[in-house]
Protein backbone atom coordinates (compact mmCIF):
# COMPACT_ATOMS: atom_id res chain seq x y z
CA UNK A 1 0.00 0.00 0.00
CA UNK A 2 2.99 2.27 0.41
CA UNK A 3 3.74 2.45 -3.29
CA UNK A 4 0.36 3.80 -4.36
CA UNK A 5 0.61 6.46 -1.66
CA UNK A 6 4.04 7.56 -2.92
CA UNK A 7 2.80 7.53 -6.48
CA UNK A 8 -0.20 9.61 -5.50
CA UNK A 9 2.04 12.16 -3.80
CA UNK A 10 4.23 12.38 -6.87
CA UNK A 11 1.19 12.89 -9.08
CA UNK A 12 -0.09 15.61 -6.77
CA UNK A 13 3.27 17.38 -6.82
CA UNK A 14 3.49 17.03 -10.58
CA UNK A 15 -0.02 18.41 -10.98
CA UNK A 16 0.80 21.31 -8.64
CA UNK A 17 3.91 22.17 -10.67
CA UNK A 18 1.88 21.95 -13.87
CA UNK A 19 -0.77 24.29 -12.47
CA UNK A 20 1.92 26.70 -11.32
CA UNK A 21 3.41 26.77 -14.81
CA UNK A 22 -0.01 27.36 -16.31
CA UNK A 23 -0.60 30.28 -13.93
CA UNK A 24 2.81 31.77 -14.78
CA UNK A 25 2.04 31.44 -18.46
CA UNK A 26 -1.37 33.08 -17.99
CA UNK A 27 0.21 35.98 -16.09
CA UNK A 28 2.84 36.34 -18.80
CA UNK A 29 0.21 36.35 -21.54
CA UNK A 30 -1.93 38.85 -19.63
CA UNK A 31 1.08 41.12 -19.19
CA UNK A 32 1.93 40.84 -22.87
CA UNK A 33 -1.67 41.56 -23.83
CA UNK A 34 -1.68 44.58 -21.53
CA UNK A 35 1.50 45.88 -23.15
CA UNK A 36 0.07 45.28 -26.63
CA UNK A 37 -3.12 47.15 -25.71
CA UNK A 38 -1.06 50.02 -24.34
CA UNK A 39 1.06 50.09 -27.48
CA UNK A 40 -2.03 50.05 -29.68
CA UNK A 41 -3.50 52.92 -27.70
CA UNK A 42 -0.28 54.89 -28.09
CA UNK A 43 -0.30 54.09 -31.79
CA UNK A 44 -3.87 55.30 -32.12
CA UNK A 45 -3.09 58.55 -30.31
CA UNK A 46 0.28 59.36 -31.88
CA UNK A 47 -0.66 61.32 -34.98
CA UNK A 48 1.38 63.74 -37.04
CA UNK A 49 -0.64 65.39 -39.78
CA UNK A 50 0.68 67.69 -42.46
CA UNK A 51 -1.97 70.29 -43.26
CA UNK A 52 0.09 72.24 -45.78
CA UNK A 53 -1.27 72.49 -49.30
CA UNK A 54 0.00 70.24 -52.08
CA UNK A 55 3.22 71.52 -53.65
CA UNK A 56 4.59 72.89 -50.39
CA UNK A 57 7.15 70.15 -49.79
CA UNK A 58 4.74 67.53 -48.49
CA UNK A 59 6.42 64.64 -50.33
CA UNK A 60 9.76 65.57 -48.77
CA UNK A 61 8.07 65.71 -45.38
CA UNK A 62 6.72 62.19 -45.91
CA UNK A 63 10.30 61.02 -46.43
CA UNK A 64 11.23 62.61 -43.12
CA UNK A 65 8.33 60.82 -41.41
CA UNK A 66 9.60 57.50 -42.72
CA UNK A 67 13.20 58.24 -41.71
CA UNK A 68 12.03 58.80 -38.14
CA UNK A 69 10.16 55.50 -38.15
CA UNK A 70 6.59 56.74 -38.40
CA UNK A 71 4.09 54.67 -40.34
CA UNK A 72 2.71 56.83 -43.13
CA UNK A 73 -0.91 56.61 -44.23
CA UNK A 74 -1.74 55.44 -47.72
CA UNK A 75 -1.80 58.56 -49.86
CA UNK A 76 -4.24 57.25 -52.46
CA UNK A 77 -6.71 56.06 -49.81
CA UNK A 78 -6.83 59.59 -48.45
CA UNK A 79 -7.16 61.18 -51.86
CA UNK A 80 -10.20 59.02 -52.63
CA UNK A 81 -12.05 60.56 -49.67
CA UNK A 82 -12.46 63.94 -51.31
CA UNK A 83 -16.16 63.34 -51.96
CA UNK A 84 -16.74 62.58 -48.27
CA UNK A 85 -14.80 65.71 -47.38
CA UNK A 86 -16.98 67.73 -49.75
CA UNK A 87 -20.09 66.76 -47.74
CA UNK A 88 -18.16 67.31 -44.48
CA UNK A 89 -18.40 63.62 -43.62
CA UNK A 90 -15.19 63.33 -41.64
CA UNK A 91 -15.88 59.86 -40.17
CA UNK A 92 -14.11 57.98 -43.02
CA UNK A 93 -11.14 60.34 -42.74
CA UNK A 94 -10.92 59.72 -39.01
CA UNK A 95 -11.15 55.98 -39.67
CA UNK A 96 -8.24 56.25 -42.08
CA UNK A 97 -6.21 57.95 -39.35
CA UNK A 98 -6.47 54.76 -37.28
CA UNK A 99 -4.39 52.91 -39.89
CA UNK A 100 -1.13 54.84 -39.48
CA UNK A 101 0.66 57.62 -37.61
CA UNK A 102 1.52 60.28 -40.20
CA UNK A 103 -0.51 61.74 -43.05
CA UNK A 104 -0.22 64.38 -45.79
CA UNK A 105 -2.04 66.00 -48.69
CA UNK A 106 -5.70 65.51 -49.62
CA UNK A 107 -7.95 65.39 -47.63
CA UNK A 108 -5.76 66.40 -44.70
CA UNK A 109 -4.73 69.66 -46.35
CA UNK A 110 -8.29 70.67 -47.21
CA UNK A 111 -10.30 73.27 -45.27
CA UNK A 112 -12.13 72.12 -42.13
CA UNK A 113 -10.35 68.74 -41.92
CA UNK A 114 -7.93 70.09 -39.34
CA UNK A 115 -10.71 70.98 -36.89
CA UNK A 116 -12.32 67.54 -37.17
CA UNK A 117 -9.02 65.72 -36.63
CA UNK A 118 -7.99 67.98 -33.78
CA UNK A 119 -11.22 67.04 -32.01
CA UNK A 120 -10.80 63.33 -32.77
CA UNK A 121 -7.11 63.22 -31.78
CA UNK A 122 -6.46 65.82 -29.06
CA UNK A 123 -2.77 64.89 -28.83
CA UNK A 124 -2.11 65.07 -32.55
CA UNK A 125 0.63 67.30 -33.95
CA UNK A 126 -0.11 69.37 -37.03
CA UNK A 127 2.52 70.66 -39.43
CA UNK A 128 1.83 73.53 -41.81
CA UNK A 129 4.24 73.48 -44.75
CA UNK A 130 4.49 76.65 -46.87
CA UNK A 131 6.30 78.11 -49.89
CA UNK A 132 8.22 81.36 -49.87
CA UNK A 133 5.28 83.21 -51.41
CA UNK A 134 1.76 82.62 -52.76
CA UNK A 135 3.00 83.19 -56.31
CA UNK A 136 5.75 80.59 -55.90
CA UNK A 137 3.12 78.09 -54.76
CA UNK A 138 0.84 78.95 -57.71
CA UNK A 139 3.69 78.49 -60.17
CA UNK A 140 4.67 75.17 -58.64
CA UNK A 141 1.07 73.92 -58.68
CA UNK A 142 0.31 74.95 -62.27
CA UNK A 143 3.67 73.70 -63.55
CA UNK A 144 3.08 70.29 -61.93
CA UNK A 145 -0.47 70.01 -63.20
CA UNK A 146 0.62 71.12 -66.66
CA UNK A 147 3.06 68.21 -66.80
CA UNK A 148 0.28 65.85 -65.77
CA UNK A 149 -2.67 67.12 -67.79
CA UNK A 150 -1.55 69.69 -70.37
CA UNK A 151 1.56 70.14 -72.51
CA UNK A 152 4.03 70.78 -69.68
CA UNK A 153 4.23 74.49 -70.45
CA UNK A 154 0.85 76.22 -70.38
CA UNK A 155 -1.58 76.34 -67.46
CA UNK A 156 -4.21 73.56 -67.78
CA UNK A 157 -7.67 74.54 -68.95
CA UNK A 158 -11.11 73.24 -68.09
CA UNK A 159 -10.98 71.05 -71.20
CA UNK A 160 -7.62 69.59 -70.12
CA UNK A 161 -8.96 68.68 -66.70
CA UNK A 162 -12.16 67.20 -68.10
CA UNK A 163 -10.17 64.96 -70.44
CA UNK A 164 -7.57 63.98 -67.82
CA UNK A 165 -7.77 60.34 -66.76
CA UNK A 166 -6.61 60.25 -63.15
CA UNK A 167 -8.34 57.65 -60.93
CA UNK A 168 -11.21 58.06 -63.40
CA UNK A 169 -11.75 60.33 -66.44
CA UNK A 170 -12.48 63.91 -65.47
CA UNK A 171 -11.58 63.53 -61.82
CA UNK A 172 -9.03 66.40 -61.88
CA UNK A 173 -11.85 68.70 -62.99
CA UNK A 174 -14.14 67.39 -60.26
CA UNK A 175 -11.43 67.93 -57.62
CA UNK A 176 -10.73 71.43 -58.91
CA UNK A 177 -14.39 72.37 -58.57
CA UNK A 178 -14.67 70.92 -55.06
CA UNK A 179 -11.57 72.62 -53.67
CA UNK A 180 -11.12 75.93 -55.49
CA UNK A 181 -13.57 78.75 -56.16
CA UNK A 182 -11.93 79.82 -59.41
CA UNK A 183 -14.06 80.63 -62.49
CA UNK A 184 -15.10 77.58 -64.51
CA UNK A 185 -13.47 79.03 -67.63
CA UNK A 186 -10.23 79.74 -65.78
CA UNK A 187 -9.71 76.94 -63.18
CA UNK A 188 -6.22 78.16 -62.20
CA UNK A 189 -7.00 81.88 -62.09
CA UNK A 190 -3.94 83.27 -60.38
CA UNK A 191 -5.35 85.85 -57.99
CA UNK A 192 -8.09 83.53 -56.72
CA UNK A 193 -5.69 80.66 -56.09
CA UNK A 194 -3.14 82.88 -54.37
CA UNK A 195 -5.93 84.17 -52.12
CA UNK A 196 -6.85 80.54 -51.40
CA UNK A 197 -3.26 79.87 -50.38
CA UNK A 198 -3.14 82.89 -48.10
CA UNK A 199 -6.46 82.01 -46.39
CA UNK A 200 -5.26 78.48 -45.80
CA UNK A 201 -2.06 79.62 -44.13
CA UNK A 202 -3.58 82.47 -42.13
Amino acid sequence: MKFPFVLRRRLEKSEARFRERIEKLKRKLEKRESIEIEEREKFQQRKIICVGLNKTGTTSLENVFEQFGFTVGNWRSGELLIEEWATRDFAPIIDLCHTAEAFRDCPFSLPHTYAALDAAFPNAKFILTVRDSPEQWWRSLTRFHSKLWADGERVPTKEDLEKADYVYPGRPWRSNRLVYDTPADDPYEKDTLMAHYERHNA
